[in-house]
């Protein structure tokens, strides 16, 4: 998974589009296909359960940034993006854990290893430092602690 050094993670939320579902799904398989690379498709966690009622739809986007602004415009353009988040030093310092949408999909056998191989291919030593101060010793997971053996 070396594609996952040096890259962005942004979360997108999408506005309610239970309606529109298939429309926007077919677009974006169509749009996906004039940008992405084929290996491209496992680094975009798509979750679009009722979680809180509202039929919104959720993914991250584990990208170089300039695909990912292609695929924020595109869902910008179709009048069905509600919000987007550079989540990267998020998942760095943890407060990533603070996002339940995160959580669903950390929680997930599917996409579990996805992050984790995200976060040890970019945490530095330096990151994990400014999370103690930040966070305390106790906020440390099991991947900072097998970087910082390493260092």
């Amino acid at each position: 998974m070396e594609e996952l050094k040096n890259i962005k993670t942004y979360y997108l939320k999408s506005k309610e589009i239970d309606d529109n579902n298939k429309y926007v799904f077919n677009e974006f398989v169509k749009f996906a296909s004039s940008i992405l690379e084929p290996e491209d498709y496992k680094y975009i966690v798509i979750d679009s359960e009722n979680h809180d009622g509202s039929g919104y739809g959720f993914m991250f986007l584990l990208f170089e940034e300039t695909k990912s602004k292609q695929v924020i415009n595109f869902f910008d353009k179709l009048g069905v993006l509600d919000q987007y988040k550079d989540v990267t030093n998020d998942i760095h310092t943890s407060k990533i854990f603070d996002n339940k949408d995160f959580n669903s999909v950390y929680s997930s056998k599917e996409f579990k290893h996805i992050f984790d191989e995200f976060i040890y291919k970019n945490l530095s030593v330096d990151d994990i430092l400014d999370k103690i101060n930040e966070r305390g010793i106790n906020s440390l997971t099991k991947i900072d602690k097998e970087i910082l053996k390493k260092a």
